[in-house]
C-alpha cells in the first residue's frame, strides 16, 4: 500500500509501527485490494487448478470496522490516544 500511496502521492504515515489510515488511504485500499490484488490472486488460485472468483467486502457493504471489529481501547492506547 505504501507504493500504490506514494505513487499517486499520498503521504504514508504511521505511529507506534501502525499504518495511519485516512479517508484516502482508505479508498486506495479498497480501489487496490478490491481491482488489481484480487485478479492476481483469482488468476493464482486458478492456475493452481482450484475455481476461484474475486470477491469484496464492499460488495457486502461491509467495512473492516462494521465486519471485522477491534478492540480500540488498547489500540488507542498504543498510539497514545485516550
Amino acid at each position: 500500500m505504501s507504493a500504490w500511496s506514494r505513487r499517486l502521492g499520498l503521504p504514508v504515515e504511521q505511529r507506534a509501527g501502525l499504518r495511519v489510515t485516512t479517508p484516502e488511504i482508505a479508498e486506495l485500499v479498497e480501489m487496490v485490494l478490491g481491482g488489481p490484488m484480487n485478479r492476481l490472486l483469482v488468476s493464482a488460485l486458478r492456475v493452481a487448478g482450484l475455481d476461484a472468483i474475486g470477491l469484496s467486502a464492499s460488495t457486502a457493504d461491509c467495512s473492516a470496522r462494521s465486519c471485522f471489529p477491534i478492540r480500540t481501547e488498547r489500540l488507542s492506547a498504543r498510539l497514545g490516544r485516550s
